[in-house]
């Protein structure tokens, strides 16, 4: 990264307002969790078992993370703070996908974002995994700025391929975030069609764009499918059957 990159960075609006309305509405809201200790659910599962169980469950990416951020990263506060990063920069790009320019309407995003049900209950029981699952949301919402970019960018392939990526990476992390970046892409077909209502040919070009997240999708579903069989086969490692949340039931 040059000095430019970082200066373009620092004046951005949208992406200051982002991350200090993301950071002053997640302390408020969830700012008791993060400098508490409360062990119950599934976090009782971090501390009487072993990675594996996430691999079991389809997240292979999980003991990836944990080994980049290291296991200060599952303590309430440095979990909840990560999580709000990943949290701005989602609200920021958000508000790039649906041109939101106005420093309220980011702030009433960022609101929405970080006091969703979702947030809540990953706040209230699953914090030792909040940062991961809200980098996959990020990743979720990155592969719908990358479909969206590819009709204005010339490296049409790399912003294709790169939507794939973050979509394998949300899988990896917590598989329900590709609903994220389906609802999105639904969302910006219906306001495109809206915003071109008087162009009579406007809906085969949505319907091409639309087939591409498709495709997007499918090409990402077969890499995550691809990756975590390697997985298993390296760590000797086989997934969890029957269970509500087990990759083998969906």
């Amino acid at each position: 990264m040059n000095k430019k990159f970082w200066g373009n960075c620092y004046r951005n609006e949208a992406l200051k307002t982002s991350i200090i309305s993301t950071f002053f509405i997640g302390m408020v809201a969830h700012g008791y969790a993060f400098l508490n200790f409360f062990p119950s659910h599934d976090y009782l599962y971090e501390i009487t078992m072993n990675g594996r169980w996430q691999i079991e469950l389809g997240r292979f990416l999980v003991p990836v993370y944990k080994a980049v951020f290291g296991t200060f990263s599952m303590l309430p506060w440095t979990s909840g703070l990560v999580s709000l990063i990943w949290l701005g920069l989602s609200v920021f790009l958000l508000a790039d996908i649906f041109q939101l320019n106005n420093k309220w309407q980011i702030v009433m995003l960022s609101g929405v974002v970080v006091t969703n049900i979702t947030m809540t209950a990953l706040a209230a029981t699953y914090i030792p995994w909040i940062g991961q699952d809200t980098l996959a949301l990020l990743m979720a919402v990155l592969a719908c700025w990358c479909w969206q970019r590819y009709e204005t960018q010339q490296k049409k392939r790399w912003m294709f391929f790169s939507g794939c990526v973050c979509i394998i990476i949300s899988l990896g992390l917590y598989q329900a975030y590709i609903a994220v970046f389906v609802t999105l892409v639904v969302m910006v077909s219906i306001f495109r069609l809206i915003d071109n209502i008087d162009e009579k040919l406007y809906w085969k070009k949505t319907l091409f764009s639309d087939l591409r997240a498709v495709g997007m999708t499918a090409l990402a579903g077969c890499g995550y499918a691809i990756i975590l069989k390697l997985v298993c086969v390296a760590g000797k490692i086989s997934l969890n059957n029957g269970s509500y949340n087990s990759v083998t039931n969906a």
